[in-house]
């Protein structure tokens, strides 16, 4: 039952780091879609008076110096990347896990057989 538990919560948990992660890339990349269209306003300067173009230029700076991207901690930045290394470190642990469970009940290495004698 412990380990029926602990596998639940294991699960539970990576699934809300990949949903948490997933929402901040979401977020990462619509905040900077929005600098297309206003690169295409200014593009239209007839379009926008001095003021206005003054903002857009004040924003697209703010999303140039100061990305809109969620971390933990400043320690590293969940973005796209960061899925994807995740899902290769959780792969890896799995087959790492996999490979070292005992398959008929008793634990043997792996790079010893039974033939092999020290004296």
């Amino acid at each position: 039952m412990d380990r029926v538990m602990y596998c639940f919560c294991a699960y539970c948990n990576l699934l809300w780091l990949l949903f948490r992660t997933v929402s901040a890339a979401y977020v990462h990349i619509k905040a900077h879609s929005v600098t297309v269209i206003l690169n295409t306003i200014l593009e239209e300067t007839d379009r926008c008076d001095v003021a206005l173009e003054m903002q857009i230029r004040g924003t697209l700076r703010r999303l140039r110096d100061c990305p809109v991207v969620f971390t933990a901690w400043n320690i590293f930045t969940m973005n796209v990347e960061f899925i994807v290394s995740m899902f290769g470190i959780l792969v890896t642990y799995i087959l790492f896990i996999y490979e070292t469970n005992p398959k008929d009940g008793r634990h043997t290495p792996v790079l010893l057989n039974s033939s092999a004698r020290f004296s």
